[in-house]
């Protein structure tokens, strides 16, 4: 299924980038819906923690906590902490990596929740087409989910 790259802010600033709506299934819970960025430069998923914190999950454990970094190498908090997610009728586990993404106080976005390669993009066949600001996403029939 083809997908047009939709307008969001990051940072300061706004771009265009291929994004998907996906629902969080978290248990006992309603299913959350959100946006992700289909990222190809991100190795894991990385989602805001401050969905984490609204759906009551335990990600702020000690054992939890891993070394991450930001694209531009600065050094974040980031917990270790799977999730059950639903994209494109395919229900999976997500090995998600959670940090800050947003600023509770200002409610200012700093960033999107990044769909990546280790855990997103096994489960679908994803092609891009960035001259003309479109994506292709297919559920990989080979794929256990």
């Amino acid at each position: 299924m083809w997908y047009d790259y939709e307008f969001m802010g990051v940072g300061s600033g706004f771009i265009y980038g291929p994004l998907v709506g996906f629902e969080i299934l978290a248990p006992g819970q309603e299913p959350f819906a959100t946006m992700g960025l289909v990222d190809s430069g991100a190795h894991a998923s990385l989602l805001d923690i401050a969905i984490a914190k609204h759906l009551k999950l335990p990600v702020h454990r000690k054992e939890n906590l891993v070394e991450g970094s930001a694209a531009d190498g600065t050094m974040i908090k980031v917990y270790r902490y799977p999730v059950k997610v639903r994209f494109n009728r395919v229900t999976f586990e997500l090995d998600a990596r959670w940090t800050r993404l947003s600023d509770p106080k200002t409610k200012v976005v700093l960033g999107s929740n990044l769909l990546g390669r280790a855990d997103f993009f096994k489960h679908f066949k994803i092609m891009f087409d960035q001259q003309n600001e479109r994506f292709w996403i297919k559920p990989n029939p080979g794929k256990k989910s």
